[in-house]
């Protein structure tokens, strides 16, 4: 038996969108939200994360972190201060590596570990299991990003 499928494509300037399935009141649901979405003015959710994503890059770019636990603390702020979600996990930052195009360190897990160790730990243990947030310190460490000693030249070279 073939199922019949439902389609309806809205276009809007040079934009043009298809919502198509099986079920007519789902494809009607989905049109209607988008339609309310254009006269509204509202962005969609990819127009929404690519305007993050840019925005993440150039935080990420002003702080310039040169290793990985610094970039962990610089995508931690951002999750935690910049986007106001609070506490994060190893995958929330796995995917903020991911929105800056950078290859993940060899375990993410064991950079994490370094960084909530120590007298002075740079990342607390959250509320539950496998969350962290930034210390004081580790925030501290963030803000004073760029600035760092510049090395010295030695005469002759």
């Amino acid at each position: 038996m073939v199922e019949e499928v439902f389609r309806i494509t809205v276009k809007k300037g040079d934009v043009e969108v298809t919502v198509e399935g099986t079920d007519r009141s789902f494809v009607e649901d989905k049109t209607e939200e988008l339609i309310r979405r254009m006269i509204e003015g509202r962005p969609t959710e990819g127009v929404e994360f690519e305007r993050k994503k840019e925005e993440l890059r150039k935080f990420f770019k002003e702080k310039a972190p040169r290793k990985h636990t610094e970039f962990i603390l610089v995508l931690g702020y951002w999750h935690q201060h910049v986007e106001g979600k609070g506490e994060f996990t190893t995958k929330d930052i796995a995917n903020l590596y991911d929105m800056v195009n950078l290859p993940l360190p060899e375990s993410l897990n064991s950079q994490f570990f370094r960084l909530s160790r120590g007298d002075k730990p740079l990342l607390l243990k959250g509320t539950r299991r496998g969350r962290y947030m930034l210390s004081e310190d580790g925030k501290r460490v963030v803000e004073m990003l760029p600035e760092r000693p510049k090395r010295r030249r030695k005469k002759g070279k």
